[in-house]
């Protein structure tokens, strides 16, 4: 519902959302909103333990950025 709320305050769409997360509540979170999502192996949990989403997933602050990076040239 927060998640929802941002979006909504935001004047975007979900469409437009990439959520970064450290863990599998912040993957279920991203799957369950239907928003995309980049989640970083550097943080509360390990690579292997993100592994079962389909999101990429970033190992330091650089590939996060890369990836971030990526997506915004989609959207554009």
């Amino acid at each position: 519902e927060g998640l929802f709320k941002i979006i909504d305050e935001l004047g975007t769409d979900k469409e437009m959302v990439t959520y970064v997360g450290d863990s599998r509540v912040d993957g279920e979170l991203a799957r369950n909103a239907g928003v995309d999502a980049v989640l970083v192996s550097y943080g509360y949990c390990k690579k292997s333990d993100l592994s079962d989403f389909n999101y990429e997933i970033a190992d330091d602050c650089r590939d996060l950025g890369l990836l971030l990076k990526r997506r915004e040239r989609k959207l554009s």
